[in-house]
């Protein structure tokens, strides 16, 4: 048995070529040399036995793949957000880097739900980078949906999602087929079905434009949980007072239930200069708010700009990872200086008015680096950094205490201090690897609080391993309990 792409459709985007594939075989007999990021499989929860008419049952009988060991030990658990979770990287020798499972309480979702669910998971688990993709057709096997039902559905938000932005090269669709070079009727029906599917999004892609949804163009685009609805009249009253002609878009998204991909909400953001998330506890347990920030992300990647803004509004105990990666704005309310009115001032206008080439005081101290010319370099890419100051924010003290030490006694130091005040919009890793890259020194401040920020690890690995390989003049200092522990 082995696998036969039995047909192809290729979509040209702004992000460049992205194809979905066709295959009737088996997934476990995919070739190494065709090697896929992700391979796609789907259980009730927390049931991965290994029947033999199942995908998990091939995995392990023919890879010696156990999902109920993968399990036991996954990288990342999205379960609570989009229902799945991703494994660790698999051997080498294998034909896919990771495997991710989605779970689902018996018969408590709908089809277009669970298609809908898979998509919307795949933002956060590409992590913003192309990725390829092999799965079978969903809720086929034992929930007994039809397979043209599932394949239209699949293919249609795949298109959708692509086309937004989604960073998806390669989707590999497989019927499952015990000879593929003899298709059963449900494999010729489903290539049948392909071929008008392709034909309808050829139409789409000749044509010069594609007809928009009434509305738009926004200046200002709020996506936020039906419980949040106070916020939303005091961001829009902040955002006012600063532009009283802004065209903001603030009614709450309704979504189609019937649809996989949600057209006008795509639509209205795509359409705005800037989207503001109102990231509150209620917003990050909403599965439709957290649709509606993976389309947010996508229209940052399809722009290729900083529009997404999450503006911070109130605690929440574990913010998914993903959402880190976009820097928000804090106007949570933690000093006694402070008002609630103030801080979204503030947010509104470092939205409404971003310095495109400078970055805050708060952040950096000291010169800018120059070029050979002695001019000014714009922005701080090209910024080197004599100290990197590394803290958790909730210890923030000692931290501010040393760098206006330095300030007195060093004014020609070039210091990077306070990562939570980076360009609204950013992608932190990004600035991260850069800030820390050129920097001379970098100063650890360790607390219980350093230890458990994946923020604060970033920092102190990518340091780590700068200090390791022995850059020149590269320096780790560790500060702990009053106490500087140098390594050289």
């Amino acid at each position: 048995m082995f696998l036969l792409v039995k047909d192809s459709f290729e979509l040209n985007t702004p992000l460049g070529k992205r194809e979905i594939q066709l295959l009737a075989g088996d997934i476990t007999k995919l070739q190494s040399n065709e090697k896929v990021d992700i391979v796609l499989t789907s259980a009730y929860y927390g049931d991965y036995a290994p029947i033999v008419t199942t995908l998990i049952g091939n995995l392990k009988d023919n890879l010696n793949i156990s999902v109920h060991d993968l399990a036991e030990d996954k990288d990342v658990d999205l379960r609570s957000q989009f229902s799945c979770w991703v494994s660790k990287p698999l051997p080498s020798h294998l034909p896919y880097h990771r495997l991710v499972c989605f779970e689902y309480i018996r018969w408590s979702s709908s089809l277009v739900d669970q298609i809908s669910n898979m998509f919307r998971a795949m933002m956060p688990i590409f992590n913003n980078k192309d990725t390829t993709v092999i799965t079978p057709l969903l809720a086929t096997g034992g929930q007994g949906h039809s397979s043209l039902k599932v394949l239209s559905g699949m293919f249609h938000a795949a298109c959708e999602w692509i086309r937004a932005g989604l960073p998806l090269k390669c989707l590999k669709l497989v019927v499952y087929s015990a000879n593929p070079s003899k298709p059963t009727s449900i494999v010729l029906e489903c290539m049948k079905l392909f071929t008008k599917l392709k034909s309808k999004w050829q139409e789409l892609e000749n044509m010069d434009s594609i007809a928009e949804l009434e509305g738009g163009p926004y200046d200002v685009c709020l996506s936020w949980a039906p419980e949040n609805r106070d916020w939303v009249g005091k961001v829009c009253h902040q955002l006012l007072q600063e532009n009283s002609k802004l065209k903001i878009y603030s009614d709450e998204f309704i979504f189609n239930h019937e649809d996989v991909w949600q057209k006008h909400i795509f639509h209205i953001m795509k359409n705005s200069k800037r989207i503001i998330v109102l990231l509150t506890p209620s917003y990050i347990t909403n599965s439709e708010c957290l649709e509606q920030f993976s389309i947010a992300l996508c229209c940052n990647k399809l722009k290729k700009e900083e529009t997404l803004v999450p503006f911070y509004l109130e605690t929440i105990d574990s913010i998914p990872s993903y959402m880190i990666l976009v820097q928000y704005i804090d106007c949570r309310v933690r000093k006694a200086d402070q008002t609630q009115d103030l801080l979204l001032q503030q947010a509104s206008s470092k939205v409404l008015k971003p310095s495109e080439n400078s970055v805050s005081e708060s952040l950096l101290f000291g010169s800018w680096t120059q070029d050979k010319d002695n001019d000014v370099v714009d922005g701080n890419r090209n910024i080197t950094y004599d100290i990197f100051v590394s803290y958790s924010h909730s210890h923030w003290q000692q931290p501010k205490e040393l760098v206006e030490i330095l300030q007195r006694n060093h004014p020609e130091m070039s210091i990077f201090f306070d990562v939570s005040e980076l360009k609204a919009g950013n992608l932190w890793q990004q600035v991260l690897y850069e800030a820390v890259g050129k920097a001379h020194c970098i100063v650890a401040f360790i607390s219980p609080a350093y230890l458990t920020s994946s923020v604060c690890q970033e920092e102190f690995n990518i340091g780590l391993g700068r200090h390791f390989v022995q850059v020149p003049h590269i320096y780790l200092y560790l500060y702990m309990e009053l106490i500087f522990i140098i390594t050289t």
